[in-house]
């Protein structure tokens, strides 16, 4: 699979390399140094939810802990306390979207009957010390 993207080195083929380590190479801050040719200060994971490619995200937030760079996490807060517990200690913003309180609408929006584990994992970040943004 071929990434491009403007700005960043050709990242070339990741079959048989894992994606955050091939990537990981192009955050370094020696050698091409393509985050501060773009002022890159962090890595925010959001639109898609970012636990669906967990391994992804928790290396690549390894990563950019490694390179001084921040880490935001955008999620919909269905994430288990084990999952919250590795990827917490790299992640300097957790900000979760709740839809509602009550248990029709989660069941109607996203077939979730256990919706109020969203909030005790939203709870148990803030008990963490994860930052959390409030809209």
């Amino acid at each position: 699979m071929q990434f491009s993207l403007p700005g960043l080195p050709e990242l070339g083929n990741l079959d048989g390399e894992r994606g955050a380590e091939r990537i990981g190479k192009n955050f370094t801050a020696d050698g091409g140094r393509p985050r501060e040719q773009n002022h890159c200060r962090g890595i925010a994971w959001t639109y898609n939810e970012p636990s669906m490619w967990f391994e992804y995200t928790l290396d690549t937030a390894k990563l950019a802990k490694q390179n001084n760079l921040y880490t935001v996490y955008v999620t919909n807060g269905y994430l288990s306390p084990e999952a919250l517990d590795m990827i917490g200690p790299y992640l300097d913003a957790w900000r979760v979207d709740i839809k509602g309180f009550s248990d029709k609408l989660y069941q109607n929006l996203a077939k979730i009957t256990n919706w109020r584990g969203i909030l005790e994992t939203a709870q148990r970040a803030k008990q963490n010390g994860t930052c959390m943004w409030k809209w």
